[in-house]
């Protein structure tokens, strides 16, 4: 039995287009990586955690922005059912 072929070949075009497109990633990305690739990822972890406040008894314009951001996008994805938001 011949193996049934998925998709289509690869062509030298194919190619072309792939290293072009990691070429861009790898040029845009390299200058993000002067402080290091877990930093990097540790950042994002922490860019990702509830807004504190700078004095708790005061909350500006751009805190209260960041915390109806924060937990109202949480909302979106609150359902376990659903996958994306609703909107």
């Amino acid at each position: 039995m011949k193996p049934r072929e998925l998709g289509r070949r690869v062509t030298a075009r194919d190619l072309v287009w792939l290293t072009v497109i990691v070429a861009v990633a790898i040029v845009l990305r390299l200058p993000g990586l002067t402080t290091g690739l877990w930093r990097d990822e540790g950042s994002t972890y922490f860019d990702a955690t509830a807004p504190t406040l700078a004095n708790p008894d005061q909350v500006t314009m751009l805190e209260e922005e960041k915390i109806t951001a924060y937990y109202g996008g949480g909302t979106l994805y609150a359902t376990p059912a659903r996958s994306e938001p609703l909107i």
